[in-house]
């Protein structure tokens, strides 16, 4: 059973008001029943007219076009069309979700600056940060785990989460706080516990510290 992230949480809170919960299932990858427990589990409610209401828009956005549904997507902020965004595109958009949950000064150049910023993907206290995410894979002979992190681009520093165990996606990632000239010229690394990067990997919990340390430096 997939398990609640904080900011699958704080998604589920922003958007319950005016989103069905089918719809915040389809968005966050879970269960309609579990998008309702959850809710229910955190005192949030709707009264009859209000969800027959929110039925009615969620019936009218179903029959915009492919081109009206996007745009929509794009002014919400939500990268996640079902059909064509892949797997680890909407990791990706988690892990930035996850990111501005545990920086919540961090300012969202997607949102601020330019959508899909091609160069970073948050301003924090003067660093230019890209945040990435990255599936724990095997090397050939099956004894190791690697992840690929691509390390081309205008940022100060990417910050990867790395999935953890193969299948856990952001279930307890590893952290890693790459400073950009590090890598250069490189344009894609390869991190492995017993390489020489993984001495830049960190515990979620120690992120924000470390931002604070790098903020005085860089």
């Amino acid at each position: 059973m997939k398990k609640w992230f904080e900011p699958d949480i704080l998604y589920l809170t922003k958007y319950w008001p005016e989103k069905t919960a089918k719809e915040i299932a389809r968005e966050l990858n879970f269960s309609e029943s579990a998008v309702s427990s959850m809710a229910s589990k955190l005192g949030l409610k709707k009264t009859a007219q209000k969800r027959r209401e929110l039925h009615k828009k969620a019936l009218l956005r179903s029959k915009y076009s492919f081109h009206h549904q996007y745009l929509d997507a794009l002014k919400n902020g939500d990268e996640r069309l079902v059909g064509y965004v892949t797997r680890p595109t909407m990791l990706g958009g988690q892990a930035e979700r996850r990111f501005q949950y545990l920086i919540p000064d961090a300012i969202n150049a997607n949102e601020k600056i330019k959508i899909n910023n091609p160069d970073y993907d948050f301003l924090y206290k003067g660093l230019k940060i890209d945040v990435k995410y990255s599936s724990a894979s095997r090397r050939l002979d099956q004894k190791s785990t690697i992840w690929s992190i691509r390390t081309y681009g205008q940022s100060d520093l990417i910050i990867a989460f790395l999935e953890r165990e193969r299948g856990s996606e952001l279930e307890d990632p590893f952290v890693i706080v790459l400073p950009t000239s590090l890598a250069h010229p490189r344009k894609k690394i390869e991190v492995h516990p017993n390489g020489k990067w993984w001495k830049l990997v960190i515990e979620e919990d120690d992120l924000s510290d470390m931002l604070e340390e790098y903020a005085r430096v860089v």
